[in-house]
């Protein structure tokens, strides 16, 4: 983890990191994160696959996939100004550990079908933990990662592998 992303938050809030990316068809994206932590509804984070805003804690248009919250899951949604719609329902208890360690996977087609995978141990093994259809926003103009934390959490989320691909709309 010495080389990884490391969140080094001033204290308890959501903290966000994000980059232009215009993928969005015959896309796909990958994320291993840790938690030091075992994920809680105050403590967890997102990945954020499309917004059509930079600021990933403000009201935007997009879809993420969330990493923890009250069911220790993997889940994709889509964020619709201030309102969060649940797409993909993971599997629950997925990452109810602490530590957590998993790897994400998504992939989109042209036709806007989803697929989200995950890795929970990040051993290679991929579980897929849904798939929908989904074509509500086009284009993608950036990607990121949120996590939303409380002060005794602020230094123990690291990001890895970050991979991304795909075309502009």
């Amino acid at each position: 983890q010495d080389d990884s992303l490391r969140l080094q938050a001033p204290g308890a809030g959501s903290f966000y990191l994000s980059t232009n990316s215009q993928a969005i068809d015959s896309a796909s994206w990958e994320l291993e994160i840790y938690l030091g932590f075992n994920p809680s509804s105050a403590n967890y984070t997102a990945y954020y696959l499309t917004s059509d805003q930079p600021v990933l804690s403000d009201s935007l248009q997009g879809y993420y996939v969330k990493v923890g919250g009250s069911s220790d899951e993997v889940s994709l949604y889509r964020q619709d100004g201030t309102q969060h719609k649940e797409l993909i329902d993971g599997i629950d208890k997925l990452v109810g550990a602490n530590p957590v360690q998993v790897g994400i996977r998504v992939l989109r087609d042209l036709e806007g079908n989803w697929q989200l995978l995950a890795d929970s141990a990040l051993t290679g093994q991929w579980q897929l933990m849904g798939e929908i259809r989904d074509q509500t926003y086009l284009p993608s103009r950036y990607a990121g990662v949120m996590a939303t934390v409380t002060s005794s959490r602020k230094d123990k989320v690291w990001y890895d592998q970050l991979q991304i691909s795909g075309q502009a709309f």
